[in-house]
């Protein structure tokens, strides 16, 4: 067996020691999620980062499936959405929170709780549960359950380095770019080049490699980044084994699963990039998303493309796929138009379903839909745009893991889909709304989400 030396060996320790720990929490999250069954049961149980399954879950009743209203009495700016839970900012910069949507069960709705003592420009919210946000004053503040390497952090901690961003986002990693472009990344777990450089780990802000200048930073929750240049020109790095750093597979590097080295005994590879390489088809970006396995991109004339893993549909073309990855799922390694011809002014990737609106404010999904996340009144995939129900006209929107939130013309949230508050703390009950739906503003508080330890019940 090949021998490494000390420090080596105590990264390796780390990053078994994390995925075993995101393993427990992911097969926690299995059991009172269903909806998670087909996409993370093999990835969080059996080691594989993917673990992408092709048989979807039984259906759920569709009987709440229309959007519903969020905080009725406030008005959002913005909005982020991770996991089963959304953030949004209002014009002072005041964040709030919320977990569910509504209760099938007849119980008030979960309201938004605020972020008490800060005032954001941004926020991002991660699948995992962590939260970070650039302050007024372009300092970065993150917390949640995978903040640092040992213990959860409730309240909002000051990121390190004394860096000022422009923005920031939350996946398996967390990622920023600076007030001068710089891209930095730092987390606990660096097994696919998600970091982009070749460190194992960096619980501080790292240096992106390659010396490129962004303006803006996405981050998916299974292990890949990307960014825009001003010019808007998109580059990728991580994990890329459907393809969605927008490159061929045959093109990126093998990483196994330590800073791009393998573990002792040889442990598996898989395709990923370690640096920044740009996304095929020369397009370009105003806007990016990414979740999951595959990202999208809002080309500067509206038109909508996608790429990475299409296991649902959730590249939205409509078309045969000519290629498959990682065994069978089909997918797309270059950029594809999202079918229907519609131009978009806001786009937005949740795990396996992404959704955008248009200038006159109408918004559409596509993807995986056995959830009501996609809005339109069913529980039915789509492979190709569907309209949102409602007459309500949005001008944002936001995915999480299996849900969707939109802002209106007038500052209204509005929220469609499912979650389970369990996974979070919120009571358990599964929440699912397949059409815009509005809450009121009534609720605990959540504490790795708000910062706040408060329950007005």
């Amino acid at each position: 067996m090949q021998s490494f030396p000390l420090h080596r060996r105590l990264h390796l320790a780390l990053n078994a020691a994390m995925a075993r720990r995101a393993r427990r929490v992911l097969c926690r999250a299995v059991t009172y999620l269903s909806l998670l069954a087909p996409i993370l049961a093999t990835a969080s149980c059996s080691g594989s980062p993917t673990g992408l399954a092709l048989a979807p879950p039984e259906p759920l009743p569709p009987d709440l499936l229309v959007p519903t209203a969020i905080a009725a009495g406030l008005s959002f700016v913005s909005l982020s959405a991770g996991g089963d839970a959304t953030c949004a900012l209002t014009q002072d910069g005041t964040g709030y929170c919320w977990a569910g949507i509504s209760s099938a069960s007849g119980k008030p709705p979960p309201a938004p709780s605020p972020i008490a003592g800060l005032r954001f420009s941004s926020l991002s919210l991660g699948d995992w549960g962590d939260l970070c946000g650039v302050t007024v004053a372009e300092a970065a503040y993150c917390w949640g359950p995978w903040v640092d390497s040992v213990s959860e952090e409730p309240y909002p901690t000051a990121v390190t380095g004394g860096l000022s961003f422009a923005g920031i986002a939350v996946g398996t990693q967390m990622c920023g770019v600076t007030t001068s472009g710089g891209a930095y990344c730092w987390s606990q777990w660096n097994q696919y080049g998600q970091l982009g450089n070749d460190s194992y780990a960096s619980f501080a802000p790292s240096a992106v490699s390659g010396g490129l200048g962004f303006s803006s930073i996405v981050t998916s929750n299974f292990y890949h980044t990307c960014a825009l240049t001003p010019a808007g020109a998109a580059y990728c790095w991580g994990l890329n084994e459907f393809g969605q750093l927008g490159v061929a597979s045959s093109v990126a590097q093998q990483c196994g699963l330590v800073g791009g080295e393998p573990y002792p005994d040889g442990g598996p590879f898989y395709a990923c990039s370690l640096t920044p390489v740009p996304v095929g088809g020369g397009l370009s970006f105003a806007s990016l998303a990414t979740s999951g396995y595959f990202t999208c991109g809002l080309a500067q004339s509206g038109q909508a493309y996608c790429w990475g893993s299409d296991a649902y549909g959730e590249l939205g073309h409509g078309l045969a796929n000519d290629s498959t990855c990682a065994g069978s799922v089909p997918c797309s390694a270059t950029p594809v138009a999202v079918a229907g011809g519609l131009k978009f002014v806001s786009l937005a990737a949740g795990f396996q379903h992404a959704c955008g609106v248009t200038a006159n404010g109408a918004a559409y999904c596509w993807g995986y839909n056995s959830f009501g996340q996609l809005g339109n009144g069913t529980t039915d995939s789509s492979d190709v745009p569907v309209a949102v129900g409602g007459t309500q006209k949005f001008t944002a929107i936001a995915a999480g893991h299996a849900h969707t939130c939109a802002l209106t013309t007038t500052e209204a949230a509005y929220c469609w889909g499912a979650t389970a508050c369990d996974v979070i703390g919120c009571g358990g009950v599964f929440y699912d709304k397949a059409v815009p739906t509005l809450l009121v503003k009534e609720s605990r508080s959540q504490d790795l989400l708000t910062g706040t330890l408060s329950d007005p019940r």
